[in-house]
């Protein structure tokens, strides 16, 4: 929504960009959330392999998982509080991680970063093995 100039110089003439504020909030109170900031960094190595099996190699038990470790993960985020967090719940050795993670993670936030702690765990992962991860 855009303002004229006369709607913005209604009240005292030093307050101006107070107002600016004032009004943007009432507006847009998406604009008063605190922001991150993060320069790009572009990384174009490619070390990692990918292999997707085809319908028959499921239909027919031809896919052999490494299912040695199994990592649960959630991240979510309660409106109510503002407050997020992540769980991570590794099965093979009943290991329960909780990670409070503030007001200022989204869910998707939250996810990810659950499942980048599933993956540093020097007791479920190695550096060479690659596990299928499902999203639900």
């Amino acid at each position: 929504m855009l303002w004229s100039k006369t709607e913005l110089s209604v009240g005292p003439t030093n307050g101006e960009h107070t107002m600016i504020k004032q009004i943007l909030a009432t507006n847009v109170p998406l604009s008063q959330r605190p922001i991150d900031r993060t320069n790009p960094r572009f990384v174009f190595d490619k070390n990692f392999t990918t292999y997707v099996p085809d319908r028959d190699d499921w239909m027919y038990n031809a896919v052999i998982l490494n299912d040695d470790g199994v990592c649960f993960t959630d991240g979510s985020r309660i409106e109510r509080t503002g407050l997020a967090g992540a769980g991570v719940y590794v099965q093979t050795d009943g290991e329960e991680l909780v990670l409070p993670l503030g007001s200022h993670t989204s869910v998707f936030q939250a996810e990810v970063y659950a499942l980048l702690t599933c993956s540093k765990l020097d007791s479920f992962f190695t550096q060479e093995q690659l596990f299928h991860c499902n999203l639900l």
